[in-house]
């Protein structure tokens, strides 16, 4: 038997049961996480010397379960660089109360449905993204079905890199490799 899990493995994935019923029987075999494929797909690293060296993982609809109003805004406050998996939150809401830790204009994408049929990205700010995304359903908030989307808040998404870091890490690995060679 098989089963295959969207999203990812390590972060707010639903595997860990059938792991445990079938016990040493189970074998996980590991995939391309959503968070891997959207940057890939944006061909962005998500840390970035200069700009941002955290990264935060959360969920909206895990933080109303447990924890205390403004935490999401909170959160945002902390973060360099901020992933979110299943928004239950409109876009308007999730927008104001990340702009209590970002500004309204850092970058945003928005990745769905990632390798699948349907696969999509809208890129925006704080300020546009629910303006960009209209009237696409992309979270399920109002046909009730599960979110294969997450949304991804920083100025990595668009800050250019700084190729002197590039060039150090060149010397550094790959040069020293070829002398000694």
């Amino acid at each position: 038997m098989a089963f295959l899990v969207p999203g990812d493995l390590t972060v707010f994935s639903p595997f860990l049961p059938l792991v445990e019923r079938f016990g040493a029987r189970a074998r996980v075999i590991a995939g391309v996480g959503v968070l891997n494929a959207a940057a890939a797909l944006l061909k962005r690293t998500l840390d970035m010397p200069g700009v941002s060296h955290t990264i935060l993982l959360t969920s909206p609809k895990h933080i109303d379960r447990n924890a205390q109003d403004g935490e999401l805004a909170r959160l945002a406050r902390a973060a360099g660089t901020m992933v979110l998996y299943m928004n239950n939150r409109p876009l308007e809401q999730l927008a104001g109360e990340l702009s209590e830790g970002f500004d309204p204009d850092t970058p945003v994408a928005i990745a769905s449905r990632l390798g699948m049929e349907g696969e999509r990205i809208y890129r925006a700010t704080l300020a546009t993204m629910a303006s960009t995304v209209g009237g696409d359903d992309i979270f399920g908030l109002a046909s009730g079905e599960p979110s294969l989307a997450i949304i991804l808040v920083g100025e990595v998404l668009e800050a250019p890199s700084d190729p002197v870091f590039w060039d150090r890490r060149k010397e550094r690995f790959w040069d020293r490799k070829k002398g000694s060679a």
